[in-house]
């Protein structure tokens, strides 16, 4: 029991806030009861993995397609099968109209903690999202200031002084994103170059600057890094974010994924 016990802990962040992930497994509630959760995906296939403790219930889904939701899947299979012990589901909010003035006013890219990234913007009258450089998630306005972004959960932008924060919710975690400072077109991206060691990782990334654009090489692989603020950059659903020094000079970079959030290198040269 002990170890069970041990398995589903979430001790706090370091810096204080609240952590869903526990030994491999995410821990969270559905409609009002307890739920440990893991999910797994490559190239053409999906998996879940959901079990109800309290209830000594459990759900595995395996789907070979890459377009298959074994999280969305098992839920519906807890829907039938767990009944009355399930709290009621409230009913959805509908969409509402919101002025394009408005919109445009939460235009920016937001940095949330920790390392995650999402830039809101609005292309064909469609008001959007992206992390990174994934496809675009077109959001549904619950009122003038709250969305929900499907497959994520919600957000909510509050008024600070200068412009916007915002309040990014999925399941029972949210997080304040801080609009970030946009890029600079013509900023000199060659002060970005160097090479960068990680203590925790012992490995080396290096940054190099090549026809306009910069690139991020380890022994391995080589990827184009896309702007999105000033100082920070992606490739694939991936953020660099750099660092500098009270003369403005380049000295490390945080490096996040979807699984692991700024890792840190420095300039070794």
């Amino acid at each position: 029991r002990a170890v069970l016990e041990r398995m589903a802990s979430t001790p706090p962040l370091s810096d204080g806030r609240a952590n869903r992930y526990a030994c491999g497994l995410i821990v969270g509630h559905y409609r009002g009861l307890r739920v440990m959760e893991h999910l797994g995906s490559d190239a053409g296939y999906r998996a879940d993995s959901l079990v109800f403790p309290d209830n000594e219930f459990s759900i595995v889904c395996f789907a070979n397609v890459s377009s298959a939701e074994p999280a969305a899947l098992a839920r519906r299979i807890a829907d039938l099968c767990l009944g009355n012990a399930l709290a009621q589901v409230s009913k959805p909010e509908e969409a509402v109209p919101v002025d394009s003035k408005i919109l445009l006013a939460y235009v920016g890219t937001y940095g949330f903690e920790p390392g995650r990234v999402g830039h809101f913007g609005v292309r064909d009258g469609k008001f959007e999202i992206n992390f990174g450089v994934e496809d675009p998630i077109e959001l549904v306005a619950l009122s003038a200031s709250r969305f929900r972004i499907p497959g994520v959960g919600q957000c909510e932008f509050l008024k600070v002084r200068g412009g916007y924060s915002c309040k990014l919710t999925s399941s029972d975690v949210s997080d304040l994103g801080r609009r970030m400072v946009p890029d600079e077109k013509d900023q000199d991206l060659t002060g970005f170059v160097g090479e960068f060691y990680s203590v925790e990782l012992q490995t080396f990334c290096r940054v190099s600057f090549d026809k306009g654009s910069l690139k991020l090489s380890d022994s391995k692989h080589q990827d184009d890094l896309k702007p999105l603020a000033r100082d920070l950059f992606c490739f694939g659903s991936r953020t660099v974010r750099f660092e500098r020094n009270r003369n403005g000079r380049v000295m490390r970079m945080f490096v996040s994924t979807g699984r692991s959030f700024n890792v840190r290198f420095d300039r070794s040269r």
